[in-house]
């Protein structure tokens, strides 16, 4: 066997250091990251190994970071114009030649990443970053039919969620982007069973109630035929409408037992108003 001098494992020791602060400190750790590359010279395809390690890394630190990896791969501003991060700044460090090469592998393996982490909003970003437009349309659609069903429906994340989809929505409308209609009219009916669950939680019973009459989601106002035409036409509906019937059902229900018990509570009010 022939001799082999010790040596050390530069890219596991990396990897070891920064892990305590690769969700707290994402920027400072990149930088070590890049060292993981600098011995691409080395010869029998270890060189290479190492630069793909590296950018592995890196792509981990993307997905890891809680908040601010906009800092990292860059963001869209809300007039739709482009800025780069720090990685892109430093795409020499990672041996990539071009934007291009930086979105194909950096940015979508990231999307992809955070994706089957089931990090949605992050995910549709940095797809909407790399400019993929349907794929953002499908994983709007998904992570927003998800939000429908969630405990927490009305809270922090769902509302971020329903903002970055108008947003991303209206950005591609100032585009001119061509879309896939059927998803983008998925997503606006999606919004509309959002906007009634906001509504609602705000005490707004009325403007939840026509959020939700609508003859895409619940025709509340209908004839009877129109109805039942409209129940059939809904099994054909996307995945992420008719698993959410249930909820829909039940939320409208809610607020029509609310509207009635004020209702209620009204006109007992006047009637002992009109007896004292």
């Amino acid at each position: 066997m022939p001799f082999q001098p010790p040596a050390l494992n530069l890219a596991l020791l990396v990897t070891r250091y920064i892990k305590p602060f690769m969700t707290s400190e994402p920027k400072a750790a990149v930088q070590y990251a890049y060292c993981v590359s600098l011995s691409r010279d080395q010869e029998k395809g270890a060189g290479k190994e190492q630069v793909d390690y590296a950018r592995e890394l890196i792509r981990r630190i993307i997905v890891a970071a809680p908040a601010g990896w906009e800092d990292l791969v860059g963001g869209l501003r809300p007039d739709g114009t482009r800025y780069s991060g720090v990685v892109e700044h430093d795409m020499p460090l990672l041996h990539l030649k071009s934007a291009e090469e930086y979105r194909d592998v950096i940015v979508l393996p990231a999307a992809q990443l955070c994706e089957n982490d089931h990090k949605l909003i992050a995910a549709i970003r940095l797809y909407n970053l790399a400019g993929k437009s349907n794929i953002v349309l499908s994983c709007l659609n998904r992570a927003l039919g998800e939000s429908l069903g969630e405990v927490d429906a009305g809270g922090e994340a769902a509302k971020e969620l329903e903002t970055s989809a108008r947003q991303i929505l209206a950005h591609y409308e100032r585009r001119g982007e061509a879309l896939d209609q059927g998803q983008v009219k998925i997503i606006r009916k999606l919004l509309k069973a959002r906007q009634a669950i906001t509504l609602s939680m705000a005490g707004d019973l009325e403007g939840a109630l026509a959020a939700l009459d609508n003859p895409d989601l619940l025709p509340l106002d209908a004839e009877t035929s129109v109805i039942a035409r409209r129940a059939e036409e809904f099994r054909d509906q996307d995945d992420a409408l008719t698993h959410n019937i249930g909820h829909l059902l039940i939320l409208a229900m809610t607020i029509l037992h609310q509207i009635h018990a004020q209702a209620k509570g009204a006109q007992f009010g006047d009637t002992g108003k009109q007896s004292v």
